[in-house]
């Protein structure tokens, strides 16, 4: 099994208080039910694509958390045009703190869009089964 993460990108979720993100629950089965239980269904085939590392890619290339290697080849909503980790885009990117990172949430599930939705399903008043459709 092939990890990206390190101890770095561990931190960064323990600061925003999801200490539950572990070397241990990086697995497809792990996010792809977590995900399905607070994620509703867009254009992703989770019997298909694994959960997206959102710290790794370059180019054209996106991996998952146990490190399958995917082509981005739909180049739709929010994916930038040059691909993951173009170096001329990276470095502007750099100087410039407040950009948000974008992530192709619409065929995988990804990590941060799974932890965003269920917080806001936390806050979202009421006893009713909820699920989140993230768009643009």
């Amino acid at each position: 099994m092939v990890i990206a993460m390190d101890e770095r990108d561990y931190e960064i979720f323990r600061e925003l208080g999801f200490d539950d993100v572990t070397p241990e629950t990086m697995t497809n089965e792990y996010w792809k039910k977590r995900g399905a239980e607070a994620l509703a269904l867009t254009t992703q085939d989770r019997e298909v694509y694994g959960c997206l590392d959102h710290t790794r890619g370059e180019g054209l290339r996106l991996y998952d958390v146990e490190g399958t290697e995917y082509l981005d080849m739909t180049g739709g909503v929010a994916v930038r045009a040059f691909g993951l980790r173009y170096r001329p885009y990276l470095d502007f990117e750099a100087r410039v703190l407040d950009v948000i990172h974008e992530l192709p949430g619409m065929d995988f599930d990804a990590i941060p869009q799974t932890l965003l939705a269920e917080k806001l399903m936390s806050i979202v008043p009421g006893d009713m089964k909820r699920q989140v459709v993230f768009t643009t």
